[in-house]
C-alpha cells in the first residue's frame, strides 16, 4: 500500500494517514536509519502545511551519510543507466550498515544484521526479516530517485555531480536545510554514524548537521547504533523533548 517510487509519495503517504487519525497537532517526528530521509520530507510537509511540530528527531543518523564517501560508490554505470537501484546499490547499503552496528556488543542485535545479509544472498530468512529488508530496499528506490532529482537540479550535466561526493552533498544539504524545525540529535556513545569517520573529526562530530540545520542540539544516550534503544534515558528523551529548550 505505501508509494516507494519517490521519497516525497512515501512521506506525503504518512502525512495524509497522520492526519486521518490527528487532524489538528501539535506533532511529534523522528527519523532512524534509512527512514531519515523519508522524516525530513514528512516534516517539510507538514511546515509547509502550516501544522505545529514541537519535536523533531534523528536517531544516530544523518542525511550527510547518504552522500558520504561510503556511499557515493553505490552508483555504479548500472544505476546510471538505468536511474534505479542496482544490487550493487544495496550490497554497498548493508556493508555501511555493518559499519554502523560494528560497535554494538548485542548479540541478538548481530544475529538480525546477519539474517538481512542472508536475505540479501537469497538465503531463506524467518518472514519478519525479509519485511525488514523489503523496507529497506523499498526505501532506496525512492532515495535513488532523489539522488537523480538533485542532481539534475541547475546542472547541465547530472551525470558528472552523481558522480561527485561534494557536489551531491551540497545539495543535499540544500534540500534537508529546508527544514526549519530544531533538531534534536540523540548520539550513542558508541555511534555507529560517527564510527564512519575518524575519532575527533570535527565535522562529523555531529554528524554535519550545523551545515544545513540552523538549531540543533545534541543528546548523548549509551549503547550503539542498535542498543541504544536499551537505555531508559533515551525514552526519557523522546517523551520530555518537546518541552526542551534549544
Amino acid at each position: 500500500e505505501t508509494p516507494w517510487d519517490t521519497v516525497h509519495e512515501t512521506a506525503k503517504f504518512y502525512y495524509d494517514r497522520i492526519k486521518e487519525q490527528r487532524p489538528n497537532g501539535p506533532y511529534r517526528i523522528g527519523g532512524y536509519c534509512a527512514s531519515a530521509l523519508i522524516a525530513y520530507e514528512l516534516v517539510y510537509i507538514f511546515q509547509s502545511a502550516g501544522d505545529e511540530i514541537t519535536q523533531f528527531v534523528m536517531l544516530d543518523f544523518s542525511p550527510a551519510i547518504f552522500t558520504s564517501y561510503h556511499f557515493t560508490e553505490a552508483i555504479d554505470e548500472e544505476m546510471i543507466r538505468t536511474k534505479s537501484p542496482s544490487k550493487n546499490f544495496f550490497t554497498v547499503a548493508l556493508h555501511l550498515m555493518d559499519k554502523m552496528t560494528e560497535l554494538d556488543v548485542s548479540e541478538s542485535a548481530q544475529a538480525v544484521v546477519g539474517e538481512i545479509w542472508d536475505c540479501h544472498n537469497g538465503v531463506e530468512v524467518r518472514d519478519f526479516i525479509k519485511l525488514q529488508y523489503h523496507s529497506f530496499c523499498s526505501i532506496g528506490i525512492g532515495f535513488a530517485h532523489l539522488l537523480f532529482e538533485l542532481a539534475a537540479e541547475g546542472s547541465e550535466d547530472p551525470l558528472a555531480v552523481l558522480r561527485d561526493p561534494a557536489a551531491l552533498e551540497q545539495r543535499i544539504f540544500k534540500w534537508a536545510g529546508r527544514v526549519r524545525i530544531p533538531l534534536q540529535l540523540y548520539l550513542p556513545r558508541h555511534s555507529g554514524a560517527r564510527s564512519l569517520y575518524a575519532e575527533g573529526d570535527p565535522e562529523w562530530e555531529l554528524l554535519k548537521s550545523e551545515q544545513y540545520s540552523t538549531k540543533y542540539k545534541r543528546f548523548d544516550v549509551n549503547g550503539g547504533h542498535l542498543t541504544m534503544f536499551d537505555d531508559p534515558k533515551l525514552a526519557q528523551f523522546l517523551e520530555n523533548g518537546d518541552n526542551l529548550q534549544f
